[in-house]
């Protein structure tokens, strides 16, 4: 943050016994000389690498001016192990993640993800050990491996409909509570939910085929290994035998047991 003044202004405030100042500060602009970067069609660039990793809050703009002409940032990375991070404001002209793009930012606290992002690339924010709050939008459609991996705090996460894909070790080893996966999500990987022993329940909310049969989703037969749950699924156990056998996807849970498989019709 850099300090911009006093609120209110002291210059303008008659002092009358105890008055109150406050600091104010704003998030820091990366500047152009504070990257690297990659020219991209179309008049939009992608940061490779952020060169100044010393602010604790940090702004990316829409947009950076070069040689006079004004250029969209579409894609971050380089953002690793920036230890001091602590608050990023990504730009709305984002739609894409490098690899590792903020992986190891220790002290990352909260994020969240512009509207035109479809995909979290892999390991995007893995080993954000403080990071407690994601905003995710509407339209994205992959949560890559271990993109939120041994993010430590994390205890909440609001899933949305739209997304399709739960890659491996997404969530693991995170502090998630109760998690609902919602209907358009067709696979969920190997260890997505592993290692979490927090989770409370997991619910599953209902998609219909066109013939109005229950989709059940490809979920790994290790996509909760380790984690103590009870899952809410919107089909029967019937349904679930001649689709995953006595899976219990990896969790410390016992399948005959109807306390942690509830088979209900009412999770839509």
């Amino acid at each position: 943050y850099s300090f911009v003044g006093w609120e209110p202004k002291p210059e303008e405030t008659p002092i009358k016994g105890e008055t109150s100042f406050h600091a104010q500060f704003i998030e820091d602009e990366l500047g152009l000389a504070d990257i690297e970067y990659s020219l991209l069609t179309g008049s939009t660039l992608a940061i490779t690498t952020c060169k100044n990793k010393f602010n604790d809050a940090v702004k990316i703009p829409n947009k950076y001016v070069i040689g006079g002409k004004e250029y969209a940032v579409t894609s971050i990375g380089g953002f690793n192990d920036y230890a001091a991070l602590e608050l990023i404001t990504l730009p709305d002209t984002l739609i894409s993640f490098g690899t590792n793009a903020f992986n190891m930012c220790t002290s990352l606290r909260e994020v969240s993800i512009p509207n035109r992002v479809s995909e979290l690339s892999q390991d995007a924010f893995s080993r954000c050990y403080e990071l407690t709050k994601v905003t995710l939008q509407g339209n994205v459609t992959v949560i890559g491996a271990t993109c939120f991996s041994w993010c430590y705090k994390l205890a909440d996460i609001n899933l949305k409909e739209g997304l399709a894909e739960i890659r491996s070790y997404a969530f693991y080893q995170t502090a998630l509570k109760d998690v609902v996966i919602p209907s358009t999500v067709h696979t969920v990987g190997e260890n997505a939910f592993g290692g979490i022993n927090t989770l409370g329940t997991v619910t599953f909310k209902k998609y219909l085929n066109e013939n109005g049969t229950i989709r059940l989703p490809d979920i790994h037969a290790k996509a909760f290994t380790d984690s103590v749950v009870t899952f809410n699924v919107p089909w029967t156990k019937e349904e679930h035998i001649a689709k995953y056998g006595e899976s219990t996807f990896g969790a410390k849970v016992n399948f005959a047991d109807a306390f942690n498989f509830n088979y209900t019709e009412g999770t839509n």
